[in-house]
């Protein structure tokens, strides 16, 4: 059994390795002023998605199928059950409070795994 006892990379060939250091520095470090403007450019398109559903009186489709599905309603739910309690809690909010914190928690999430994983800056 050849390299017994070694650990190998899960990883494709041309990836790189993630560096458990490097990753831990990025994490720790000051934002710049790109993730500052990404992170507003988010939120504020995600303050003009609430104004104008509020406005319209509207329900985005995909949070209205999360939310069918926390009623029991499985017609067009294609994610792993797992979600689901995530789903029953944002169901016992209003809509758009639960479309708010559903965007925020995407958007915090995507911030978080392209710092980590060093995304390249946009210049």
């Amino acid at each position: 059994m050849a390299g017994a006892g070694k650990t190998l990379p899960l990883t494709a060939p041309g990836f790189p390795v993630p560096d458990a250091a490097a990753m831990d520095a990025r994490l720790r470090g000051r934002s710049t002023r790109w993730e500052f403007f990404a992170l507003a450019l988010a939120f504020g398109s995600l303050g003009l998605f609430l104004w104008l559903d509020n406005s319209l009186r509207y329900i985005p489709f995909d949070y209205y199928v999360y939310i069918e599905t926390a009623r029991g309603n499985l017609r067009q739910f294609y994610y792993p059950d797992w979600i689901l309690p995530l789903f029953w809690l944002l169901a016992q909010l209003p809509p758009l409070v639960g479309f708010g914190l559903w965007s925020a928690l995407n958007i915090f999430c995507l911030f978080f795994a392209a710092r980590l994983f060093l995304l390249p800056p946009p210049c």
